[in-house]
C-alpha cells in the first residue's frame, strides 16, 4: 500500500539515528568510556580512502556558521546558538551530499550528541 510508504520511512529514520546512540551505550557497559564507538567510527571513517572526505567536509561546514555568529570571541549565549546551528547545518550537510549519508549516520553523534537530535535529524 502507498499509505505505509511514509509511516516506514519514518520508524526505518528513527531506528537508524538511534542505532550509533544504543551502540554507544553498548560500548559503555563494556569499556566505561562515553561515546565508544562513536569514536571508533569517526576514526574508522577519518583514515578509511573512501570516506576520509566526510569529517573534514562537515567540520568545515561546522566551522563556517560557528564563525559565522563569532566564533569563540563572542558572549555564551551566542556562542551556544551558532554552535548548535553550525552542528546540525554539519549533519544536514553530510546527509545531503552524495555518498556521505552512511558515514553520517554513524558520525552525527560527533555533531549531535543528544539521542533525540539524532533520530530527529535522521529523515532530513
Amino acid at each position: 500500500q502507498k499509505w505505509t510508504a511514509m509511516p516506514c520511512f519514518l520508524l526505518s529514520s528513527a531506528v537508524a539515528g538511534a542505532w550509533p546512540y544504543i551502540l554507544d551505550v553498548f560500548m559503555w557497559v563494556i569499556t566505561r568510556q562515553e561515546f565508544g564507538f562513536t569514536m571508533l567510527a569517526k576514526n574508522f571513517a577519518d583514515n578509511y580512502p573512501l570516506t576520509c572526505w566526510t569529517g573534514p567536509a562537515m567540520r568545515e561546514s561546522f566551522y563556517r556558521v560557528y564563525q559565522r555568529g563569532g566564533g569563540a570571541d563572542t558572549d555564551h549565549r551566542r556562542k551556544l546558538k551558532y554552535g548548535k546551528l553550525g552542528a546540525s547545518f554539519a549533519v544536514i550537510v553530510g546527509h545531503v551530499v552524495p555518498f556521505m549519508g552512511a558515514q553520517t549516520t554513524i558520525m552525527q553523534r560527533f555533531f549531535l550528541p543528544h539521542p533525540l537530535d539524532t533520530i530527529v535529524s535522521q529523515p532530513f
